[in-house]
């Protein structure tokens, strides 16, 4: 597995050579939302390590972009505050340069959490991931999925996600 990943990884970036050569890439994340598999099995967590280990090697090897590449894996929001998965989650995050996580307000049901809970849940992200700069890949409100017609609470909920957003100091 290590060995097809690393070589699509030298794929990729011949493919890619104006953009290389542009110094516009900046993020290369190795899984999306990760946590979904591997969940709280330490042992997944220890073969995901070594494949990423080895996918961050390659992808700052000279020969392909370098070390001025940040290089993470994605996480739910839901990965730090399940109190299971969490330490894994934390342990794992040494070898990653930031932490790149997706955030939508949701319930287990998947319907939307009120907007009060933005600013608490911000202050959660960093309050718990100190060592790190942390990322968010994706967040919003998932109201394409038919959860809401009202489009002024759409509106209203997207502007306090973005107010909370850039109340944060560690928003760059």
């Amino acid at each position: 597995m290590i060995a097809a990943f690393e070589n699509f990884l030298t794929y990729l970036h011949s493919q890619l050579p104006t953009l290389n050569a542009s110094g516009k890439l900046k993020w290369i994340h190795v899984g999306n939302e990760i946590d979904a598999y591997l969940g709280s099995n330490s042992a997944r967590w220890a073969e995901w390590q070594t494949f990423f280990n080895a996918a961050k090697a390659q992808i700052e090897s000279p020969s392909l972009w370098g070390s001025s590449i940040n290089v993470s894996s994605v996480v739910e929001y839901g990965a730090i505050t399940n109190n299971n998965i969490r330490p894994l989650y934390l342990s794992f995050l040494p070898s990653m340069d930031s932490a790149a996580l997706t955030y939508y307000p949701l319930n287990a049901d998947f319907t939307v959490k009120p907007t009060s809970v933005v600013a608490t849940d911000f202050d959660f992200m960093a309050s718990t991931i100190t060592s790190k700069p942390i990322l968010l890949q994706e967040n919003g409100y998932l109201w394409t999925l038919g959860l809401s017609n009202n489009d002024s609470t759409e509106k209203l909920a997207l502007q306090r996600l973005r107010d909370e957003l850039l109340a944060r100091s560690w928003v760059q």
